[in-house]
């Protein structure tokens, strides 16, 4: 059974994560469940990220990499952000057919986590590109 303290640090990631979710899929206008899980969570992780947008090879793997070492947090924050998703679908806020998940109800946050400059931007477009199989090798491979 939770405490009241862990119900409301829950409330609070999810929160953050609803946030982060629809700012992304703002931005990109769909992205498959699998990118979406991940890159919220490296979003939330932002901090850790070394790059800079000026980085152009194959920079969806170098974000993956910012994962590294990053397993047991990823592994506790998976529930939150499915969470979190559930709640933005049940609400409408979003929409989900055949793992693609695309914003039903866009409402801008005027404190954007990240723009079309960032390096996160970039790397998300390009992982459009690769399959989610693949892109969920590296993710295991960087984890």
């Amino acid at each position: 059974m939770q405490t009241k303290i862990e119900v409301d640090a829950e409330i609070l990631q999810m929160s953050l994560y609803c946030e982060i979710i629809i700012q992304i899929l703002s931005l990109h206008k769909q992205l498959s469940l699998i990118k979406l899980l991940v890159f919220s969570f490296i979003v939330k992780n932002k901090n850790k990220c070394v790059y800079t947008s000026r980085d152009t090879n194959e920079i969806t793997y170098k974000c993956l990499s910012v994962l590294s070492g990053q397993y047991q947090n990823f592994l506790e924050d998976i529930p939150i952000i499915i969470k979190s998703i559930h709640l933005l679908n049940k609400n409408n806020r979003i929409s989900i057919e055949n793992s693609i998940i695309t914003p039903v109800q866009v409402v801008y946050a005027t404190n954007q986590i990240y723009d079309k400059n960032d390096f996160l931007y970039k790397a998300i477009s390009e992982s459009k590109y690769i399959p989610d199989k693949h892109f969920m090798k590296e993710v295991i491979n960087n984890v």
